[in-house]
């Protein structure tokens, strides 16, 4: 939810823009990996950590795409809009958000994948049970067996998590493969 506030307020407000955008480009090459250390220091290895470690992962793919979407809609489509009187709230509930989903869903969908790879590397890094404990603690005594039976599942679990985003999206964006090409360009 963050990231789709903070992509919306700097694609809305050229001052946001200009606090926010120097401070996205600061954190987000940061490695969320590199962040599990400092954050198991700062606040201890609960579960407060490994949820900002998560969030932090997960940010930056909606943030971008949101600001991407917003700012990509159609200068003709929101001309139209306004003339058929829509402004204020109205321009953006009905207006630009709806043109912009389809990239702030596909940045929802980035960013499930990038929960993914931060809990397994938080789990392999710092952690007593989970997926990437049990290859990392199988790596350890060469049980081969296990290590790749914790990559299958976590290849299987993110395959799946990806498959929930996808029928979200086509839910969600029923109008819009109607109106795509949808793969039909030769």
């Amino acid at each position: 939810m963050a990231g789709l506030a903070i992509g919306t307020l700097v694609a809305a407000f050229k001052l946001a823009e200009t606090i926010c955008d120097p401070l996205i480009e600061l954190i987000r090459p940061i490695s969320t990996l590199a962040l599990v250390p400092v954050m198991f220091i700062w606040l201890g290895v609960g579960n407060t950590s490994k949820i900002i470690i998560i969030s932090k992962a997960c940010f930056f793919p909606i943030a971008l795409n949101t600001i991407a979407g917003i700012k990509g809609v159609d200068l003709k489509l929101i001309q139209a809009a306004r003339s058929l009187g829509a402004s204020g709230i109205d321009l953006w509930t009905k207006v630009l958000l709806p043109a912009a989903l389809p990239m702030i869903l596909t940045g929802m969908r980035i960013s499930t994948a990038m929960a993914m790879v931060s809990i397994v590397g938080v789990e392999m890094l710092a952690s007593d049970s989970g997926i990437g404990f049990l290859v990392i603690d199988a790596q350890r005594v060469f049980a081969t067996d296990k290590m790749f039976a914790g990559v299958l599942v976590i290849s299987l679990l993110g395959f799946s998590l990806d498959r929930l985003a996808r029928l979200i999206q086509t839910r969600l964006l029923k109008w819009q493969t109607k109106s795509t090409y949808a793969g039909q360009i030769a």
